[in-house]
């Protein structure tokens, strides 16, 4: 089941010099990237400037811009991207579902 909040900290966006840093259009493609990283079961997206012009309804100059600046290697899929810190934060986040989920099903036997 793919976990339907993210966390997201509005002083950390606001205050990041990678956001700062970018152009009002390459922020929203940005933000939109890693909605879709958030939603697709492993935390990354395509390494596809022009599929995800489509996704951020940017374009492929946005989207290879911000590729460049805030995206990495997906550490187990190498041909699609993600963003290191949100990749933490869903690593973590699937890990503490996982405890919960597996400590209802003990409490169900009890």
């Amino acid at each position: 089941m793919k976990d339907p909040a993210i966390q997201f900290y509005c002083n950390d966006w606001l205050s990041s010099p990678t956001v700062m840093s970018m152009e009002p259009l390459e922020e929203l493609a940005y933000f939109r990237m890693l909605l879709f990283m958030w939603q697709s079961g492993d935390c990354s997206i395509p390494n596809d400037p022009e599929r995800m012009a489509k996704l951020t309804r940017t374009d492929v100059n946005t989207c290879s811009i911000v590729f460049e600046q805030a995206m990495n290697t997906h550490p187990t899929e190498p041909n699609r991207l993600t963003n290191n810190r949100l990749f933490r934060q869903w690593t973590e986040r699937q890990e503490f579902r996982k405890q919960k989920s597996e400590a209802g099903k003990r409490s169900g036997e009890a």
